[in-house]
């Protein structure tokens, strides 16, 4: 399963998986931003080198793709 949270990042994103998988993150036309494995079933991950803006998150995780917009603030 995933989790992810909040939807309105101010500081941290934070990403709940139950395996490996991989976090990106996009911006809306489609350059990705961001790449990172993760192996472990817990990942913060610091905006404060975001822009404020929409992004798309997407997650690979066990042979799923999860796509949703996240807001930074």
């Amino acid at each position: 399963s995933l989790n992810v949270y909040p939807t309105v990042v101010t500081d941290l994103l934070n990403i709940e998986v139950t395996d490996r998988s991989v976090v990106q993150i996009y911006s809306v036309s489609g350059i990705k931003l961001f790449e990172k494995e993760i192996e472990s079933r817990e990942i913060s991950l610091n905006s404060a080198g975001i822009l404020p803006g929409a992004y798309i998150l997407r997650v690979l995780y066990d042979g799923k793709i999860h796509q949703q917009i996240i807001f930074v603030k």
